[in-house]
């Protein structure tokens, strides 16, 4: 049947959304894994699968030893299951393409310690057998407790800790990582601990035959990576290396056994793995009681694992050159480590080495982390080792390259851009992470970075604005007697705004800059001291102990102090602080520090007040004084008005409405009231008889910039456009002082606002 042409078109059936979903999972696929880079990616992803499996037999062999060496091929098998599992997880669900994830280096050492801990409470003797249910089960409970911790930091978005740690202690850990990944070439090529005891013989020929090789292919990767950036360079310097290698044991005549045997080759690895899926089988063989003495152990390696983890997606974010989303890394490695729980594996992480190695060979796709969990699982099936065919130095050139990378970095780079107290304190934590452990030295760094922080921050003036009564006047309008009298009574009020945290380091200075104040002899005596609190973030113990040392201050000096602007939380605290709001010397709360100088000014007129009670001026009159004694100007102007009496709370005028109307007041008080983006009421001025408001309106045409509220009953008289307009039209002499009165008013209050903004400034 034909459609007619008046038909409305049809509209594309909605997709299943199955459909919808594949869809979205195709187009991430195609951004994550672009085919194009796939073949680049191979080069690196088999560097990082080379020392991922190597490292992974080395974590085994740190674990499994003593009693349970004989069971070494299962703590293989666990950790080349953890490299797949950690690696594959992290791959697809970590936000930075690139990253390399395998078991854990940081947690390693306290699962060697857990293991012995178990073995330790079995009688001497026991066979590999009786000790290894238990064995695993505690570690399998450490991986869980691990990917729980984890997950939760990352599902209630606690992953922005990381943007508390100062640049400094990063910048620590990186060189610290660096000097172990240094000193872990070294073990590897020479099968010796570098220490203190070994310092006098790193030199003889039998361990410098090892390590110099090692470290010239280290130095000569970093000169050919800092001019030739190529994905390409260091598989093929490595490769080189390699052929060079063979090349001389070749003409040398050596044969592979001997190589290996001597330590120029890695191995020999167990024939086979030993590993089961069905790891969670042994939860039932385990002895409980053993693993519940083992608690203080679990809680320290599961914080290990805590902080290395945050550590290092901050220490990613300077090597990837982008931000890391931390609680996606931290869900990302906690449900790596559940999934790792339920084969029986070990701790995994990010790896900072690897994914520091994998991006700067490039290219920076999800690729290369793929590629080096699928190669650690066919190691998993096949065995270890064809690993065994890498010499020895190049794997320590390698370890080597990347540690001396990140020294270079963070000891000589670093050097010319950052202040030499921070260059000081990654110095520091680098020697602390030597000489005594990695979490000492972040320990160490972070203590000292708060004390650096908080002598820096000590010497930012707390008072960031000091001002006298004379340059800090109420919106008050006063009468000319008033004013009179004020301009000899406000140089005794002082106003000091705050800012920021006030604790013991800033604390001192404000009492100081009172102290100041109160002797300083060229000024009439202290007698009102106000404390702006509206850009103070919080204080400690020790601030409040400074108010309670102002208290007794002021009560010596009779001066009276009093607080304004407080949020909530500030003026709880003063609360709790015994006597500081309540008795005779209590500090007064005022909402703002407008309505806190004009209480002051108040109490400073209250002695004058049988002086300033004034009879009530006929508007006449009152338009007489408003124009400078021109008492036939003000007969003719008056007719102009229009009287109006208006009750407390009336609003004359609304802000943002369009209002040409002049307002006098006779008797009574109106407030200019502006209110906020926040919905926060602002008082701009308070006025009172013979005051003028709305020229602005009246001028410029444009919406009211605030609303006029009359505070108690007033009379008012008000000028109506219609009015002025019939003035200009039939007394250009009245209507030309009229303009010249208000000109006059407006410029007296420009020139107020011009003295404040200076005394501001200044």
């Amino acid at each position: 049947m034909l459609m007619s042409s008046d038909s409305p078109p049809l509209s594309p059936a909605p997709s299943h959304p199955l459909v919808s979903r594949l869809s979205r999972a195709s187009r991430w696929w195609r951004r994550e894994f672009p085919p194009s880079q796939m073949w680049r990616a191979i080069p690196t992803a088999v560097l990082c699968w080379f020392l991922t499996v190597t490292f992974s037999v080395s974590l085994a062999a740190l674990i499994f030893q003593g009693p349970l060496e004989a069971a070494l091929s299962t703590g293989i098998g666990l950790s080349l299951f953890s490299a797949v599992t950690t690696g594959l997880v992290v791959t697809f669900l970590g936000t930075v393409p690139g990253t390399i994830a395998i078991p854990s280096d940081r947690t390693a050492p306290m699962l060697a310690i857990l293991a012995g801990g178990i073995v330790a409470l079995y009688p001497a003797g026991t066979a590999a057998g009786v000790l290894l249910p238990t064995v695993l089960a505690a570690l399998i409970l450490s991986t869980f407790l691990t990917g729980v911790v984890l997950s939760l930091l990352g599902h209630y978005r606690l992953g922005r800790l990381i943007r508390f740690l100062p640049f400094p202690v990063v910048g620590g850990f990186m060189a610290g990582a660096g000097w172990l990944l240094l000193k872990g070439a070294f073990t590897v090529v020479t099968d010796r601990t570098l220490d203190v005891a070994l310092l006098g013989r790193v030199f003889e020929w039998s361990l410098i035959s090892k390590w110099a090789p090692a470290l010239g292919l280290a130095l000569l990767l970093m000169v050919v990576m800092r001019h030739w950036h190529h994905f390409l360079t260091v598989p093929v310097l490595v490769l080189g290396a390699v052929v060079v290698f063979y090349t001389a044991a070749w003409f040398q005549g050596i044969p592979l056994e001997t190589l290996r045997t001597s330590g120029w080759l890695p191995g020999p690895f167990p024939v086979a793995i030993h590993w089961e899926p069905n790891g969670l089988a042994v939860l039932g063989q385990a002895n409980w009681r053993l693993i519940a003495e083992q608690v203080e152990t679990l809680g320290a390696l599961v914080l290990v694992g805590t902080i290395s983890l945050l550590m290092i997606a901050s220490a990613m974010e300077l090597s990837a050159e982008r931000d890391v989303e931390a609680d996606r890394e931290l869900e990302a490695a906690g449900i790596a480590n559940l999934v790792t729980a339920c084969g029986g594996g070990l701790v995994g992480m990010h790896s900072l080495s690897l994914t520091s190695l994998a991006l700067r060979l490039g290219p920076r796709n999800r690729w290369v982390g793929l590629f080096t969990a699928v190669g650690s699982g066919l190691t998993l099936f096949v065995g270890p080792s064809v690993v065994g065919y890498l010499p020895m130095p190049v794997i320590g050139g390698l370890l080597a390259y990347l540690g001396l990378n990140f020294l270079s970095e963070w000891l000589l780079d670093s050097y010319s851009r950052i202040p030499r107290s921070e260059y000081a304190l990654i110095v520091l934590i680098l020697l602390v992470i030597a000489w005594v452990g990695y979490l000492p030295g972040i320990g160490i760094g972070l203590i000292t970075a708060v004390a650096l922080f908080a002598l820096r921050y000590s010497r930012i003036e707390v008072v960031r604005l000091e001002l006298g009564g004379q340059s800090h006047r109420s919106n008050v309008d006063r009468t000319p007697h008033e004013r009179a009298l004020l301009k000899s009574l406000r140089p005794s009020i002082h106003v000091m705004k705050l800012q920021g945290f006030i604790f013991f380091g800033t604390a001192h200075g404000l009492m100081h800059r009172v102290k100041r104040r109160v002797h300083r002899s060229s000024l009439p005596a202290l007698r009102y001291l106000i404390l702006d609190f509206r850009h103070v973030t919080g204080l400690d113990s020790s601030a409040l102990l400074s108010f309670r040392k102002l208290q007794q201050s002021a009560r010596l000096s009779g001066f009276q102090v009093l607080c304004c602007s407080l949020p909530p939380r500030l003026l709880m605290g003063l609360q709790h602080e015994p006597g500081l709001l309540e008795g005779p010397h209590a500090f007064r709360i005022e909402p703002d520090a407008d309505r806190a100088v004009e209480w002051c000014e108040s109490q400073l007129l209250a002695p004058h007040q049988a002086e300033l009670v004034q009879e009530e001026i006929p508007f006449e009159e009152l338009l007489a004084i408003i124009l400078q004694g021109r008492d036939d100007i003000a007969a003719r102007l008056a007719p102009y008005f229009e009287r109006m009496e208006s009750k407390a709370g009336a609003v004359l005028a609304v802000q943002g409405e369009r209002s040409r109307d002049l307002f006098l007041i006779e008797r009574g008080q109106v407030s200019a009231q502006l209110k906020s983006g926040h919905g926060e009421s602002i008082r701009l001025r308070t006025m009172g008889p013979s005051s003028i408001m709305g020229e602005i309106g009246l001028y410029l045409h444009a919406p009211r910039t605030a609303s006029l509220i009359v505070d108690v009953d007033s009379v008012i008289w008000r000028l109506s456009p219609e009015a002025l307009t019939r003035m200009e039209e039939t007394d250009s002499q009245v209507s030309a002082a009229l303009h010249e009165t208000l000109a006059r008013l407006t410029t007296i209050r420009l020139i107020q606002a011009n003295e404040l903004l200076e005394t501001t400034l200044r």
